[in-house]
């Protein structure tokens, strides 16, 4: 009977020692989970470009630390903290929905944490931009951590968020050669990717491109679950951008010649041939226009070049003579932005005219290339009759004051007949001038999306 007492003592005494842990355990846990005071600094040192906010907290749950910059622009650094705050405030809500529920972990405290790291990488920061990009990562219990980036260019001067057309001149076709540049780097840099894949993710629509950063020489380009970008500098963009944009040519404010024709050959150059009339043209001081295959521009860039510093015009007629009007917008970028491309590399000037092949025009084309197209109303059919002679008499006897004739110097009877004639029309008080300077008038050049078949048509 003593014996049970004594074991009778001993249950309550270890009973009450077990409570007093059990409280003792529970305060002491509670005292924990209080969140530490959050310190939030201004560094200076970590980063040469901005002044910064840092805000971090630990607490046993949790641990945070966040690196805000602080620009100097008002509404810059409000969007940006307005950013960060949401970002804490998304981390916390899941940090609460997370908080364990088993007694023994919430009296006895784990070391395993919720982290959240925020930091910035600074692209681009001058008297016009500010392009930065924030680089989050999320360690939250019991799952793989999760890595985050959000792009931000702003206007230094307003501070207004910038879209990606910014960059680009009001006419420019930006969103298909974005899309064409993007699909090419894809290629290359993630190889696993299909075709259709590829085609998706750059599609030419303004969603596409919404993530984006820019420093000075290149756009970056973020897409959906790729955590690096893809870089396209400005000078491989099929278009101008506001740093590539030329500068308009002076208007010019010569007048005309009394009697001025405008002579025009396409589908060249042709080194057995274009050589030839271009000594001839040189030896009676004749300038004329060109509209160039961007095919034969590759391979005669040294002729091109010849051309160009002879004091001649060269135009566009798109890359391979298909036919433009049954293309897609796609192709028909490419016909004649890649063609735009090929010879502003060798003459560094911007190509504003045009000629598409067979003549043939359509308001599509038209309102997608934004160039200045050039027809014409004389045409000797050079390309069906190759005879030098009746080619050379029906321009003589066709042609008239402000007419623009179409020749092909791809063939040597192209060529005698073009020299034929000039001689004849110079005798008869004609002179022969270039397309730009033909249709250029002193209120300024031809309007892109505009068709010429002549100096009054």
């Amino acid at each position: 009977m003593k014996k049970l007492k004594l074991i009778s003592i001993f249950c309550v005494v270890f009973a009450l020692s077990v409570l007093v842990c059990l409280t003792c355990l529970y305060f002491y846990y509670n005292s924990l989970s209080k969140p530490a005071s959050i310190q939030q600094d201004i560094a200076v040192n970590r980063n040469p470009v901005f002044k910064e906010n840092v805000i971090s907290s630990t607490q046993q749950g949790s641990t945070y630390q966040i690196f805000c910059p602080i620009t100097g622009n008002e509404q810059v650094d409000s969007i940006l903290n307005s950013y960060v705050k949401d970002t804490l405030n998304g981390f916390l809500t899941k940090v609460e929905k997370l908080k364990d529920k088993n007694l023994l972990k919430k009296l006895f405290g784990t070391n395993e944490k919720n982290r959240l790291i925020c930091d910035y990488d600074v692209l681009r920061h001058d008297d016009e931009i500010i392009s930065i990009r924030f680089n989050l990562t999320f360690s939250m219990l019991n799952s793989t951590p999760e890595k985050v980036h959000k792009e931000f260019v702003f206007n230094a001067k307003t501070g207004d968020p910038l879209p990606i057309s910014y960059f680009f001149p009001s006419t420019s076709d930006y969103l298909n050669a974005i899309s064409q540049a993007s699909a090419k780097e894809l290629k290359i840099k993630h190889p696993e990717l299909t075709d259709d894949k590829i085609v998706s993710l750059t599609k030419p629509v303004k969603e596409s491109f919404s993530d984006y950063l820019v420093n000075d020489s290149a756009f970056l380009i973020y897409f959906e679950n790729f955590q690096d970008p893809i870089s396209i500098p400005f000078k491989s963009l099929s278009c101008e951008t506001i740093y590539t944009l030329l500068p308009p040519k002076p208007i010019k404010t010569v007048k005309l010649p009394p009697k001025p024709i405008a002579l025009t050959f396409d589908d060249g150059p042709n080194p057995a041939t274009t050589k030839r009339l271009l000594d001839g043209l040189s030896k009676r001081g004749v300038k004329v226009t060109f509209f160039v295959l961007g095919n034969r521009v590759e391979q005669n860039q040294k002729l091109i070049k010849r051309m160009y510093d002879e004091g001649h015009l060269i135009g566009n007629h798109g890359y391979d003579h298909s036919d433009y009007t049954r293309l897609s917008a796609e192709d028909q970028n490419y016909e004649f932005y890649h063609t735009n491309e090929l010879i502003q590399g060798i003459t560094g000037e911007s190509v504003l005219f045009m000629r598409p092949s067979y003549g043939k025009c359509s308001e599509k084309l038209m309102e997608n290339i934004r160039m200045c197209a050039v027809l014409w109303d004389v045409d000797p059919e050079d390309w069906k009759y190759k005879d030098a002679k009746k080619v050379a008499n029906h321009i003589v006897t066709h042609a008239h004051k402000g007419d623009i004739i179409i020749l092909h110097d791809i063939y040597k009877t192209s060529v005698d007949a073009a020299l034929i004639a000039i001689d004849e029309l110079e005798a008869r008080g004609y002179s022969f001038v270039r397309v730009d300077d033909l249709l250029t008038t002193d209120a300024g050049y031809p309007q892109p999306g505009t068709i010429h078949y002549s100096e009054k048509n």
